[in-house]
């Protein structure tokens, strides 16, 4: 992990890289749009997240907020992420998305089909858990 402390306006600040903010990035794959977009609604509309990007694997972590968050995760595999940015916005933590040149690596070790069904199902956990 790398750290860094940062302090923003309204005090702690986290960076979420995102590959979808930078112009030239297009999915190659139609079907992990058609997920994508599936996933993105579900998570704009049962957690209440406006972020583009919640999956991108580079994020940067303030040191302060490293401290005060990770150890409150309970989540294991893709969805951690998205308990990181609920309890960042529950806590009032900025989130910020910054544009990244990303490659799509063949033979991920994402299985649409499973990992789908555990995603969607840990959305309505987290939506449980933290009450949205």
């Amino acid at each position: 992990y790398l750290y860094f402390d940062v302090q923003g306006e309204g005090g702690l600040v986290t960076e979420f890289f995102n590959k979808i903010l930078r112009k030239k990035y297009k999915e190659n794959k139609f079907y992990r749009k058609i997920f994508g977009s599936i996933f993105s609604f579900l998570i704009k509309n049962f957690l209440k997240i406006k972020m583009l990007d919640t999956q991108c694997g580079y994020k940067l972590y303030p040191n302060l907020l490293a401290k005060k968050i990770f150890f409150n995760l309970k989540e294991k595999g893709f969805i951690h992420d998205l308990e990181l940015v609920v309890l960042c916005n529950n806590q009032k933590i900025t989130i910020k998305e910054l544009p990244i040149k990303w490659t799509h690596i063949p033979n991920s070790k994402l299985n649409l089909f499973k990992d789908s069904i555990k995603m969607f199902i840990g959305i309505f956990r987290l939506k449980i858990k933290f009450k949205i």
